[in-house]
């Protein structure tokens, strides 16, 4: 579900709360040493319940069996129908206080990362949808800022850092496939050298808490010139593989530049061809891919693409 999460305004019969059900900290200034406490991850949004209390409301609510379980992950094969009853059920309007109630959990590859508060109560709406099983591998994008770890009360006991969130949608790879312009006749070639450096970057166990870990979570999900740049690669009898993250070699802009650096090899022989990179601008909440305004070669570094 790719929307921004202020074009949502359901009219809801309890009104919503607006502000975080935990105080999340404010970012440090530009220029501390430490850093911003941003965090921008994939992975599989689900729900928990809290507290017995809030589960008696839900099993009522929805007239749900006594003797059946309720809480996510339901046993297939009856498991999926249940749980998309639920997420309907969830949906409505007035229903949205139940929604507010329930404890949001992020997973990475199966487990439980993050406790999820969105920063605005009109984005449940989003991480119901967020929610759908489905959907594997789970591409679910999660941006927003690190809070304090949980008070046990939050969450029926799980001890997971907060992210008071401000994105949350779910990474489609077909948006960006879509656009890439492939060469006549090597339709199969560019297909798999794209969806080999897509499994590449999207199968790592990365929290999305580091400048480094959010820098290729950034990319992955939306440069469409990194997929493109594989792709030819592919074309032209090479393999293009991630290689390493480091600090892009710019000085005088004040700002946290990163360098992804993905190596060049053959793919016959293997051997060695060079190293091309792109550049992702990390310093605020907001991270941008940006072209370099020199080339920067080192480290033989011969091209950067972006």
């Amino acid at each position: 579900m790719n929307r921004d999460a202020r074009d949502i305004r359901p009219q809801e019969i309890n009104p919503p709360r607006t502000e975080p059900v935990v105080p999340v900290p404010a970012p440090p200034p530009s220029d501390s040493p430490e850093q911003a406490p941003y965090v921008y991850v994939l992975g599989g949004v689900e729900w928990r319940l809290p507290s017995p209390d809030v589960e008696k409301e839900l099993r009522q609510a929805i007239s749900w069996p006594p003797d059946q379980s309720i809480e996510p992950p339901l046993d297939p094969p009856e498991g999926e129908g249940k749980e998309k009853r639920l997420r309907d059920f969830l949906v409505e309007p007035r229903n949205r206080y139940l929604a507010r109630q329930l404890c949001w959990i992020l997973t990475v590859r199966g487990v439980e990362t993050y406790i999820i508060v969105p920063s605005d109560s009109d984005d449940f709406e989003l991480l119901i949808a967020a929610s759908e099983r489905l959907r594997e591998p789970r591409r679910d994008v999660i941006a927003g800022v690190m809070g304090p770890i949980a008070p046990p009360e939050l969450c029926n006991g799980r001890s997971l850092p907060i992210v008071a969130a401000e994105i949350i949608e779910t990474f489609d790879p077909e948006l960006i496939v879509s656009a890439l312009t492939v060469p006549a006749g090597k339709e199969e070639e560019f297909d798999n050298a794209v969806g080999d450096i897509l499994e590449a970057l999207l199968t790592r166990f990365n929290t999305g808490a580091t400048d480094e870990d959010r820098a290729i979570n950034f990319l992955a999900t939306r440069s469409s010139s990194l997929y493109q740049e594989a792709g030819l690669q592919a074309v032209a009898g090479n393999v293009m593989s991630f290689a390493y993250v480091r600090r892009a070699p710019v000085g005088g802009t004040g700002r946290n530049i990163l360098q992804i650096v993905f190596e060049i090899t053959r793919r016959d022989t293997g051997a060695f061809v060079e190293r091309r990179a792109a550049n992702v601008d990390t310093s605020g909440f907001m991270m941008m891919q940006i072209p370099p305004s020199r080339p920067e070669f080192g480290d033989r570094l011969e091209v950067i693409f972006g």
